[in-house]
This record gives C-alpha cells, structure tokens and sequence, in this order.
C-alpha cells in the first residue's frame, strides 16, 4: 500500500493506529482525527476529518487483543458503527485469534480476513537453509521443544537466527540473554549517539529493565515519555522530594503573582488612591498552551488596565501609577493563568524527569535513547509511543535485576 502511494498520488496511505489508545466515550471517527495530530503534529484536525471523509488514509487498527475482554467487545461495536457510517471507509483490523474468539460480537462489516497461521517444521528449515544455517535446526530447534514453539513465529525465528552461536539455547531465557548480548554488540545497529557518547550496556540494560518493570506494574504495553506518573517514583524520598520541588515552584510562582497584585493595590492605596480599582495553559503541548493562555490573559489584562489608565487621566489621576498597573495588572494576570492551565503539568512532568534522572533510572535524552534502544531492535516506536518488541521480552527485561 506504501509502494502503490508512492507511484499513485490518488492512492490513499495506510497509518497505523494503536488500539490501546481508544476510550469507549469516543467513536472510531472521532478518536482517528483526534489521533492524527497527535501523530502529525501540527495537522488540523479540520484536515483530519476531510483526509478521513475523503478516504485519503486506511487506517490499520492494531491491538485490539490488547484491551481486555469487556472493552475489545465495545470497540468492536465501535468499528461496525464506524464502517456502517457516511463515507465507508477502507480499514484493516489486527487481533490475536483466540482473544478475539472469545469476544461476544463480531467484526462484520469487514470483507474478509487473513489468519497467519504458525510456521511449519518445512517452513522453517527452508527459511534457515536460505540463509545457510541449517545447523541451528539440527543443533537447537528440533531438540528443544520451547524453541520449536517459539520458532513458529516470525520475529522469534529471527531472534534465534540471531542468537545462535555454536551454542545449544535451551530456553526463552538463553534466547533472550544471548539475543540482547549479540544486539548491543552489533556495530551496525549504533549511529543515534555520536561516537563514545552512547550509554554503556551496563545502562542501556538498567534503563530498559526498569522501563519495563514500570510497564509491568502498570499492566501497560505502550509508553509515551509524557506518560511517566508520580506512582512511579520508588521510595517515600523520592515522593517528598518531587512535593516539595513541586511545592516551591508552584508557591514561588503565584506567591510572586499575588505578591504583585496586592503590592499595586496597596501600594496606590497609601498614596491616597483608596478609590483606584485595579482589574487583573504529555509536556511540550501542556507548555505551548500554558504560554499561550498566560500571553491572552496577559494581553487581555493589559488593555483592560489601560482602559483604567485613559479613565485616570480623565480623572487627572496619576498617570504613572496608572502605567505601573497596566504592565504589573497585565503581566500578573497572564502569569497565573498560564500557571493555572498548562505550566503545572509541564513543571510536574520536568520534576519527575530529574527525579529519575538524578536516580539513574533514565538518560536525560530519554527520546534520544528510546530510538537507540529501537535501533537494536528491543522496542519499536510508532509515531511518539514505544513498545518492546514482544511481550516476551518485555517480561525477559522487566526479570533482569536493576
């Protein structure tokens, strides 16, 4: 489908769209053109509605095992809704056959399904006499029927490919151990840091172990650097640390906005104004917006205040006082309400990274390294969400000691 809209400019373009992410509150439409520019950022969600409307993406629904039972039969429904609607769109769903053989409702709007059924002994010997190892199969698979079972599915097959060194692997944990030992090894699976700027394996190792063990608490297989929560922090000194920061920046930024507004009141007040009145929003997004609301309010408080300005210099009231007003009133304003809606979740979020960082649990470029742990193949990143290969070796990780 790639290929053929690359060729075809009237092609429509599959994006993948993870599952995991839906919330039964949303229909199928709406929770794609929220999920676009999330994916794009930037993109309107005007656009991502008539890209939709237009059939000019296929959306690839993955994951829909993931959900749990109660909430896979609702999107279900979902979906058969959304397929039923205006503009019957293309679409591609993704799901392990016994989750969603035990699921009560069906799937029937689609035209049709494919079953990738596991790979056959033939199938694999095949495989591994093209690439000229047919000794692994001699030598491991056949006689260990774990591996066998493993080897039946694609990425595991490739794992043991992978792995195997002269050397029998016995089980799910060799294979993991001598697959993650042969990645961070490999040359050609380095080039997202500069030279010797690369954490050590040691690291690499202690970051991915306890991503994982987070994840594995959580019940959580995707993670978005956005994501990372307060329930995270480990120790009742972690948790009075990130509240008292919290707490300081938060009481020093109002305390400092409050600090103003009562010292123009009273200010003016002791110079016999008595009678003047002075009026007075993930992480990047929650920035973005904290900035620009405080900006509005900023701007709104400031035409406000001048408008009392050109009413005291009617009045013959102290013109620069006045002025003292407008640039306090206006400023004050924009900053407790850019503290009010976004700022706080950027500070929480800033927090709790130093607070993991100052530990050694993650890097301070954790994005940085989530795509060099993907480069050696031990998580895949879709769009800004990360997930490790399999759920096997999520689990392998989330075993290993910190």
């Amino acid at each position: 489908m790639i290929e053929r809209a690359i060729n075809d400019e009237t092609a429509a373009i599959p994006i993948i769209f993870e599952l995991s992410s839906w919330k039964e509150d949303l229909s199928i439409e709406d929770w794609l053109v929220e999920q676009l520019p999330k994916k794009y950022p930037g993109l309107p969600k005007a656009v991502a509605q008539k890209w939709l409307e237009n059939q000019q993406i296929i959306p690839l629904l993955d994951g829909l095992d993931e959900l749990g039972l109660t909430l896979e039969n609702k999107c279900i429904v979902a979906i058969n809704e959304f397929m039923q609607s205006r503009f019957q769109p293309a679409l591609i769903v993704c799901c392990r056959l016994e989750e969603y053989e035990q699921a009560q409702t069906q799937l029937n709007c689609l035209n049709g399904a494919i079953y990738l059924r596991p790979l056959s002994d033939e199938q694999i010997q095949q495989y591994l006499n093209r690439l000229n190892r047919s000794s692994i199969w001699h030598k491991t698979i056949v006689n260990e029927p774990n591996i066998l079972e493993l080897a039946r599915k694609p990425l595991f097959l490739t794992m043991v490919v992978v792995a195997y060194q002269n050397k029998s692997i016995k089980n799910n944990s060799e294979l993991f151990e001598a697959y993650i030992k042969k990645q961070l090894n490999n040359p050609d699976n380095q080039g997202i840091y500069t030279p010797n700027k690369s954490p050590s394996q040691k690291q690499t190792l202690h970051y991915l172990a306890w991503l994982a063990r987070k994840l594995e608490a959580e019940s959580e297989t995707e993670f978005l650097i956005e994501g990372l929560q307060p329930t995270w922090l480990e120790s009742k000194k972690q948790a009075v640390v990130y509240r008292l920061i919290f707490g300081l920046i938060f009481g020093l930024g109002f305390g400092l906005s409050f600090g103003l507004i009562f010292g123009v009141i009273f200010g003016l007040i002791n110079s016999d104004l008595e009678n003047k009145n002075f009026p007075n929003q993930g992480i990047f997004n929650s920035l973005k917006n904290g900035l620009n609301y405080g900006l509005i309010v900023g701007l709104i408080g400031v035409l406000i205040s001048r408008l009392i300005v050109v009413i005291n210099v009617v009045l013959m009231r102290r013109l620069t006082e006045g002025l003292l007003g407008v640039l306090i009133g206006g400023l004050t304003g924009g900053l407790l309400a850019g503290m009010i809606t976004g700022l706080i979740s950027a500070i929480q979020h800033f927090i709790l990274r130093l607070i993991f960082y100052r530990n050694r649990d993650i890097p301070w470029n954790y994005a940085k390294f989530l795509d060099h742990a993907a480069k050696h193949r031990f998580i895949q990143r879709v769009g800004g969400r990360y997930r490790f290969t399999h759920d096997l070796l999520r689990k392998h990780f989330a075993q290993m000691p910190l």
